[in-house]
């Protein structure tokens, strides 16, 4: 079974703590080596990392800057965690249209 088991740190900016959370994210039901697959799959990432890196309002603007960095580390770790070709390209912001798979031999 194809699962994804992210680490997604969180530190909060106020004192030392800090939380971990883990989101397993399950994608035996998406064929990532297509690249509407691997979109999918980025968006359940995208969406896992939102989830799990908490944003406290009563941080502010600074929450939301530490928020968003949190988010942004998260999914790059996931993304290296799943080391496909197509999901690593969709995250460095490649179209669907420029997303090949191992299996294509043109453009």
């Amino acid at each position: 079974m194809k699962k994804l088991i992210a680490t997604l740190l969180a530190t909060l900016a106020m004192g030392t703590a800090c939380a971990e959370d883990r989101i397993v994210i399950d994608y035996s039901d998406v064929d990532i080596g297509t690249p509407a697959g691997a979109s999918v799959l980025y968006q359940r990432i995208v969406n896992a990392s939102q989830e799990v890196c908490h944003q406290e309002s009563v941080l502010g603007l600074n929450g939301y800057f530490i928020w968003r960095k949190c988010v942004r580390d998260a999914i790059s770790r996931a993304v290296s965690n799943v080391d496909n070709p197509l999901v690593t390209a969709r995250h460095h912001g490649d179209t669907p249209g420029t997303l090949y798979s191992s299996r294509a031999t043109t453009k």
